[in-house]
This record gives C-alpha cells, structure tokens and sequence, in this order.
C-alpha cells in the first residue's frame, strides 16, 4: 500500500511564505544599513543629504622647539643658535678623526618629530656642509639611516668605493637623497643620522649645518635635537640647550645668557629672542590652539629678598601679535628667586592663529631683577637659565 503524502492546508502555505518573506526583508534591511554604515566610513559617502569626508591631517598637538636663539641680554644682540640649524657661520666642530675608515667612529644626530603622523613624504634629502679645519680632507665613507627609538638600521648610504670629501678648508655640501628610506612622517619622526668618516690628516671636522629636508603636504625641515660624536672613538653627547626638559643643570643641556639683567625694570633693548621658524603647518590648516612652555631659573641665588622676574612677547616677523605680563613684579609673567627651583610657566597664545603666524613665531623673553639690584645690602644682580623653550601647536587640515 503506498503511504500518503500530508497535505499542508493553504493557511500554513501562507504562513510560511510569510516567514519567508520576513526574513529575507530582514536580510536585505540590515545589509542596506551595512552598506550605508560602510560608505559613511569612506573618504566620501553619502547617503541622503548627509556627505562625509576625512581629513588629510586630523587635529592633533605638535611641539616642536626654537633652533634660533638671539641673547640681547648685553644690549646688543649675539647668535646662540643651534650650530647645525642653520647656514650662518657657526659650526659644530668635531673631534679628531682617523685617518682611514673606523667602525667605532661617527657623527651622528637625533631630529626632532614634530610631524603629523602617518603621512606619507616624498623628495627627502639629508643636508650636510663640512669642512676639515687644516691642510686634511674631511671625508664621509657612509651614512647609516637608524631609528631613535630602538637604534634599527632604515638604511645606508654606502660611498666607500668612492668617499665624499672635502678639499682642505674648503666647504663641501652634499644633499643625499633618503626618499627611497624615508617614506613617510613616522619614520621621518623617528630618524637618526649617523655618519662614518675620517679626515686624511686626522684632524676634526668643522660641520656648518646638517638637517633633513621634504614634502607631505608642505615643506619641512626636521633640526637635530642631540648630537653624539664619537669621531675620536669616545662618545660625547650633547643636546641642544633647549629643546628637551632636562632640569640637571648640566653644561651643554641648559642656556645661561650672558649678562646679569637689569635692576629695578627690564629694558627693551635687553632680552632672550628665540623663533620657531620650522613648525611646518601647511598652507590651508586650521589653527586651533598654539601654547608656550618656558623652563627657567636664576643662574645664582637671588638674596636679599630680591627675585628675578620676567615677560615676554610675541611676534609675527616684526609685527606685535601678543603680550603676557607687565614691567612690575606685581604684573610679571613669573618671577623666582632660586638658582635650584625651576620655574615653568605655561601660556597659550590666543592670538597666534593663523598658519602664517605660527610659522614664524618669533617670542622676546625680557628679565629683570625686582625690587632693585647691586650695590650694599641690595639683592644680587643674577642672570637666567633656560632649560627648554617649547611651542605646542594644534591643527588640522581639511
């Protein structure tokens, strides 16, 4: 006997077309709304009236420091800048090399990471003008591309079938291509640049500059912010004076300027001048916020109930953008009596808010001592130390 197929009545047909129907509506629902989530997330989705688009660089804070310094405290103004920094006649002078390649010999200099991350850079260039100091030739055999952060190799520079030398006294500059290794801002906000040479009569190197040079969206300079030479095959590492926050006092990592400053009122011919010309901030970002930090303390103990205090202003080129603090004690940005405390003072620049202020910020640090100085039973008359002038500056690009 053949068995019977069960019949489903038409109501049970319909509700499982029903069923059907509800999860497939379903399905199809949440893979629209994924589809529409996923192109939200794109550089440019729309979806109805709204339109979303990402930024070339997102808003974030980038410090950077001052590589030109100006010490006026004399009355007349005297270059302190950083000897690698700039084309100007002042050189960083090298101990004394083999003369013949040696492994356990080098130059090398740290840069400073005030990039925007993640941005990818092209036409970057090492920069380096030297010279030998007497009848030898200053010679680099190669260049090594390491990070700071865990000193790994990025890549070398080999000229040892054919060194780069200089003729004597005669300044060389080489301009070495590093795009191939120096691919984006992440490794350029990492980046160590070390030096193998000798000079042929074993005699220093004068270096007039060294900086690294490129392109993501603007056009950027990174400066060193610590050098180590180990040209004699003993290291000395020195930081620039003002770049970091060491707060040891120690010679070479702080800047003592070189007068006592005036009694009573500051001068306005007697000041601290440092610019920030390499903050880099491309053409079209929008300036959020850009503040100032200043570590600092007397040089000696201010006694006799006296203090140093100080002001400062802020400059676009030669155009007043800002000032903070008076002339009195009672008006002064800060003022600190102690050659062992530091004193930091933190101020945001509320008027610094275009790119082309902040890229060529330009601050003048007046000090004084308060109520008087000199003479018997006044307070001493003292000079500053700066450990770290740093702007931070917060932007983004659309």
């Amino acid at each position: 006997m053949r068995a019977r197929r069960s019949r489903r009545s038409p109501r049970a047909r319909s509700s499982a077309g029903v069923r059907l129907a509800a999860v497939a509506g379903s399905t199809l629902a949440a893979f629209v709304v994924s589809s529409l989530a996923l192109a939200g997330f794109n550089s440019a989705g729309t979806g109805g009236p709204m339109s979303v688009t990402t930024k070339r660089i997102f808003s974030g804070s980038r410090s950077t420091f001052p590589n030109d310094l100006r010490d006026a405290s004399s009355g007349a103004a005297s270059n302190k800048s950083d000897p690698l920094a700039y084309d100007d006649g002042i050189v960083d002078a090298t101990g004394a090399w083999a003369n013949a390649f040696s492994a356990t010999r080098f130059f090398q200099a740290d840069f400073n990471s005030s990039r925007p991350a993640g941005v990818p850079t092209s036409s970057v260039n090492f920069n380096i003008k030297y010279a030998g100091v007497a009848t030898g030739n200053a010679c680099i055999y190669k260049i090594e591309l390491r990070r700071v952060s865990d000193g790994g190799l990025v890549g070398t520079l080999d000229h040892s079938a054919s060194p780069l030398c200089s003729t004597g006294t005669t300044y060389r500059v080489v301009n070495e291509d590093i795009s191939t290794y120096v691919t984006s801002t992440d490794v350029a906000n990492d980046l160590r640049i070390k030096i193998f040479g000798y000079e042929t009569a074993s005699k220093a190197w004068n270096i007039e500059y060294a900086t690294v040079t490129g392109t993501s969206y603007s056009a950027w300079t990174l400066f060193d912010t610590t050098v180590t030479d180990q040209s004699t095959g003993t290291a000395a590492t020195t930081p620039w004076s003002i770049a970091t926050a060491e707060a040891t006092g120690a010679a070479g990592t702080i800047y003592t300027d070189a007068s006592n400053w005036p009694s009573a009122a500051p001068a306005g011919t007697k000041y601290l001048q440092v610019t920030f010309d390499h903050p880099d901030l491309p053409t079209g970002a929008v300036v959020q916020s850009v503040t100032l930090r200043n570590i600092w303390r007397a040089a000696a103990a201010v006694t006799n109930g006296g203090t140093l205090c100080n002001y400062f202003e802020v400059y676009n080129g030669a155009t007043l953008v800002e000032t903070h603090g008076g002339t009195t004690q009672a008006t002064a940005q800060s003022c600190n009596n102690s050659n062992v405390t530091w004193q930091t003072d933190n101020a945001t620049l509320t008027l610094v808010d275009t790119v082309a202020e902040a890229n060529s910020m330009t601050i003048k640090f007046y000090y004084w001592i308060a109520p008087i100085c000199g003479g018997g039973g006044n307070p001493t008359c003292v000079k500053s130390v700066t450990d770290q002038v740093q702007a931070t500056f917060t932007y983004y690009l659309d």
